[in-house]
């Protein structure tokens, strides 16, 4: 298929993926498997997940803000005292939002309690992706050595 109908595909699916709330792949492995099967080129798919991932994810508060009553009431109360935790220390959220979504943890939680506490999105949208574009690229990146086997990559030398 064409890189350039894959590059969208792959862009849709990592903005869903981060919408749900829960019970999803991480992003990184689904754009692995779309970098690895296909001549889909590492840092547009990356960076381009990365700003799906998060608009999903500032999607995934703003709703959160609207359904909260849908939430069990130790899970909410939980989620706004992240919330206001980042509230109040708003010049660190930002350090500890890039530095969070470096590792392999899901972020969902996160962006739940930031809707929750009506924390101000778009710095934590900004380190989110910039912390994203990053890891996804490393791990994206390694995936392909580690799927395809030693040989692959000794090949490729």
């Amino acid at each position: 298929m064409n890189v350039l109908v894959l590059l969208p595909i792959a862009w849709a699916t990592a903005f869903l993926i981060n919408l749900v709330p829960a019970f999803m792949p991480p992003t990184w492995a689904v754009l692995a498997v779309f970098h690895i099967t296909s001549d889909v080129p590492l840092l547009p798919l990356t960076i381009g997940g990365a700003a799906a991932s998060a608009g999903g994810r500032y999607l995934l508060a703003l709703g959160t803000r609207q359904l909260d009553q849908f939430l069990p009431d130790g899970d909410r109360r939980n989620a706004e005292a992240l919330g206001g935790f980042l509230c109040r220390h708003s010049r660190w959220s930002v350090v500890i939002v890039f530095l969070g979504c470096l590792g392999p943890l899901p972020s969902n939680a996160l962006f739940i309690a930031c809707g929750l506490g009506r924390v101000r999105l778009s710095p934590i949208v900004v380190a989110f992706f910039l912390s994203r574009a990053i890891a996804d690229s490393l791990w994206v990146w390694s995936a392909g050595p580690s799927a395809l086997g030693p040989e692959a990559s000794l090949r490729t030398r």
